[in-house]
């Protein structure tokens, strides 16, 4: 199921008001936090403005403090430091800080462990955010963020067939504790599911079961465009739990 960019732009309006409140509510405390340690600065015997100044200069001298995720390429950042620490160590440069087994570690990690700061950067920016809705506070929903967010880093990574199982663990998880369907087999826990949640039908769920079982016991005819199929995977994850139904809703059995 292909996942319209309208629609993918209508959930960051939806997070960016959902996250609102909490960002305030953490702004606040922030604020808090200065407003006191300014209060004891003064009562110390300093100026406010001499705490401003040093406040600021603390925060400016912080190592890798001017990195910014959100403007910044980290990959981009990592290629350049090895290009600059290759020729450091092609022209005899700072022999006592940068060795040959420099280069040959960071090789060892890219060409050997296969860690692709490029794939692994785009990755993460195209992996969906996960948005619990505020009528699951009082549940227990850290199964679900814990194990979403291990098969996001899976699949960041590049371990595809980690993070389609534990999609697969996350779909029967969400439909059978908080959808509440009762069944012992996924794929009849699916059709009943989809029988009384209208919005479900177009998700394509039996075909992400049968992904799961795929890349567990057939591996080879695994489909093959993979990094495809995690990322529909996490978002039809996402929509599942976006949309939990109230106990109030549930019909059980």
């Amino acid at each position: 199921m292909e996942f319209p960019d309208s629609l993918l732009e209508s959930w960051k309006d939806v997070v960016a008001k959902a996250a609102a409140p909490e960002q305030e509510r953490v702004l606040g405390e922030i604020r808090s936090w200065i407003g006191r340690a300014r209060q004891k600065a003064i009562a110390e015997g300093k100026t406010p403005e001499d705490f401003d100044s040093e406040f600021l200069d603390q925060l400016k001298s912080e190592v890798g403090n001017t990195f910014d995720p959100l403007v910044d390429d980290p990959a981009d950042v990592m290629n350049n430091i090895k290009s600059i620490i290759y020729d450091i160590v092609d022209n005899g440069l700072m022999v006592e800080v940068f060795e040959d087994k420099t280069i040959g570690a960071w090789n060892f990690f890219q060409k050997t462990v296969g860690i692709n700061y490029v794939a692994i950067y785009d990755r993460w920016r195209s992996a969906p955010e996960l948005f619990l809705p505020s009528h699951t506070r009082s549940r227990n929903t850290t199964p679900i963020v814990e194990l979403y967010n291990e098969a996001v880093r899976a699949y960041v990574f590049g371990l595809t067939v980690a993070s389609v199982a534990m999609c697969r663990a996350l779909l029967d998880h969400i439909l059978k504790k908080h959808y509440e369907i009762r069944g012992m087999d996924l794929k009849d826990v699916i059709s009943i599911a989809e029988e009384r949640h209208e919005h479900l039908k177009g998700l394509n769920l039996q075909d992400k079961r049968l992904l799961g079982n795929t890349v567990l016991h057939k591996y080879e005819k695994r489909s093959t465009d993979l990094d495809k199929a995690v990322k529909d995977f996490l978002l039809t994850v996402r929509h599942l739990v976006t949309h939990i139904p109230r106990r109030d809703r549930v019909r059980r059995g």
